[in-house]
């Protein structure tokens, strides 16, 4: 029987066992199985093959399986969550690796659309694979990443978010989670996601041409796009349309 050991194993053991079962318990869905639970992430971890002797990988898939299982509402779903919380985070770290913004970026997001839409999940897992691969291999990246990752602890630790902005944080995040994306209305969604923002923001007494009220809104923004990019990169097509989802 598979167990939380062999998924700790493959990643190279960031965590204790007792501590990662916990990530798996706290699964808020209605029935939770852990050997379920474990079998999927195995199974999930294993279209990895040899990039799983890449640190850089394991940290990344590390992060992955907590942020899909805090997330996932039914297990059935998860190896979807996974998958597509993957394949957009490598995707993610090989746009900003490559300076890549605008409608530059955006015709990047096109492409990639267009390509893993009608993959199955080993092909999707390898192709995005090989696009990061380099990045992790380049030492620069390490050295920039590691600055990151000391700057975020350093800006912990002495900055306190307000209450403010957690309420303001729960209750876009609670919006953004009812809603029903629909990739042929994106730019209507956005201007009624910066529409609700706005009341959030007021009914909490924020100041709306401040610079702490633009950065939580594009956070938001921010957040949505990066949903609806995963729908785009990971949309289900039916065998009467193969047509790629365009990326607004």
């Amino acid at each position: 029987m598979a167990s939380v050991n062999e998924i700790l194993e493959k990643l190279g053991n960031p965590t204790s066992e007792k501590e990662f079962k916990t990530f798996i318990i706290n699964i808020n869905a209605k029935e939770v199985v852990v050997s379920e639970v474990i079998d999927l992430s195995i199974k999930f971890l294993n279209y990895f093959g040899k990039y799983l002797n890449h640190n850089e990988f394991r940290k990344e898939l590390y992060d992955v399986l907590k942020s899909s299982y805090d997330i996932c509402e039914d297990i059935g779903d998860l190896t979807d969550i996974l998958l597509k919380t993957t394949i957009l985070r490598l995707i993610e770290i090989y746009l900003s690796y490559s300076s890549i913004s605008g409608n530059a970026k955006e015709s990047v997001l096109n492409i990639l659309g267009s390509s893993f839409g009608m993959l199955d999940p080993a092909a999707q897992i390898i192709n995005v694979s090989l696009m990061v691969d380099p990045i992790f291999n380049d030492p620069e990246y390490k050295k920039q990443k590691a600055k990151r990752e000391e700057k975020v602890v350093t800006y912990k630790e002495i900055q306190e978010i307000s209450d403010v902005e957690k309420q303001y944080k729960e209750e876009i995040h609670q919006y953004i989670k009812t809603l029903t994306i629909d990739l042929d209305k994106q730019n209507e969604q956005l201007e009624t996601l910066r529409a609700r923002s706005k009341e959030i923001g007021q009914s909490l007494g924020l100041d709306l041409s401040s610079k702490q009220y633009r950065e939580l809104e594009e956070q938001s923004v921010e957040m949505l796009t990066m949903q609806m990019t995963s729908i785009a990169l990971l949309g289900e097509f039916d065998d009467n349309d193969l047509s790629p989802i365009s990326i607004n």
